[in-house]
Parts: C-alpha cells; structure tokens; sequence
C-alpha cells in the first residue's frame, strides 16, 4: 500500500462486518490514513484507500484570518501510537498518542474522504508514546513521564478519568487482557528496565486501579 509522504509509524485494525478490515495507518509528518481490506472473489486480499488526513491543517487552504485564529501544531509534532474503535452507523473513532502531549480523537463516517477532528485533550507535560483501547468505552495512555493515564472514550467525547505515575520515566508498551465483566489486566513496560501488571475495574463513577505485581526483584537489563 503506498501513499504516505514519509515512513509508516504505526498501524491499528477494526474489524467491519464480514470479512472486512479498516486499517489505519500514520506515518510521519502527522499524516493518518484510512484503508478497507477484503477479499476478493479469488480469495485474494483487496485494498482500497478511504480517507487521509494531515494534523498539520495543510490538506487545504484556509483564508488567513481563519487560519490565524485557530491551534496551531508544532511543526515537529508526530503521531506516536494510534487505535481504533467501532462508532454508531458504521464511523470509526481513532485516537492518536501525539508528541506534543495531546490525545486526539478523529472521526471517520462512510462515503468521507477525510477524517474529521473532534477533539484535542491535553494529557500533561510529556509525550505521549502509547495509546490502547481498553472495553468498550475506555483508553490507556503512557507518556515518556512515566504516567499511565485512563480515559473515557464515549459519544465523540475524550475525558480524563484518572493517572498515575508507573514508571521512573517512558511507559513503551502497553498491553490490556479482559479478566471478567468490567473488569481487565493493565501490564506496562517502561524505560526503567520493569513491569508493572495493575487491574482495572470498573465503578458507579468511573475507574479503580489496583497494583498487583511488579517486576522489583529482577528487571530487564535494558529498556
């Protein structure tokens, strides 16, 4: 598949009715693309490109009045991680782990050559490195500051519901298993060589998350 302006970062999938895929991929210059995958009568994999859209704001001309009132991206800003969720009437919801310390959510509706911006929350002072879908209605993020962040993802709206700091500094991996009804495993892994493996359950008014085992008494000997 070829399109991307620069290198292939990231890669998330939503499976579609049937035997359908949407892949989404983001590559650099803060460019996200959309393609379905399918099988042909053949039985050979078919791709199709849906939509593309670069965060920058360069997809089209605006009159610089407009262009001067709205927020503008570092131009140095990079999509780190990315995933995706089912919507109402076919949409595709992708949030985006960004450098510049935002959590984006985008909008993909069938028959759209683009992919629409509903909202840009700030998650702190440090990159976002990670971004993982978590049940039906939550996210985990993980920042080079060592935070896991827990977010609400519901109706086009991103919340913050609660963060902790699990690592000395970068949480590079996150990984999340179902335990049982409302409830789920958290495992990171982080710059400071460990593990960390938390419960998420959820409450009446959001989200409990519980420490369960770490990796203290032997580490990685590197990142």
């Amino acid at each position: 598949l070829r399109g991307h302006l620069s290198s292939v970062r990231c890669l998330a999938v939503q499976q579609e009715a049937g035997d359908s895929l949407i892949l989404v991929s983001v590559g650099g210059r803060a460019e996200v693309r959309l393609w379905r995958l399918a099988l042909d009568t053949e039985g050979r994999i078919g791709a199709l490109p849906l939509a593309k859209k670069l965060l920058r704001g360069v997809d089209k001309k605006k009159p610089w009045r407009e262009a001067a009132e709205e927020r503008r991206e570092d131009p140095e800003t990079r999509v780190m991680a990315v995933s995706c969720l089912p919507g109402q009437g076919g949409a595709v919801s992708v949030l985006l782990a960004c450098s510049d310390a935002f959590l984006r959510l985008l909008r993909w509706q069938e028959g759209d050559s683009s992919l629409e911006l509903l909202q840009e929350q700030g998650a702190g002072a440090h990159c976002l490195l990670q971004v993982v879908i978590c049940g039906a209605h939550y996210a985990l993020t993980g920042s080079t500051g060592g935070v896991r962040c827990v977010w609400r993802v519901a109706e086009g709206v991103v919340a913050r519901l609660t963060e902790e700091p699990v690592h000395q500094s970068g949480v590079n991996c996150v990984q999340v298993a179902e335990r049982g009804a409302g409830e789920h495993l958290v495992l990171t892994g982080g710059d400071d060589c460990a593990l960390v493996l938390c419960s998420l359950r959820e409450t009446g008014g959001g989200v409990e998350l519980c420490r369960e085992w770490t990796s203290s008494s032997w580490r990685h000997g590197a990142q």
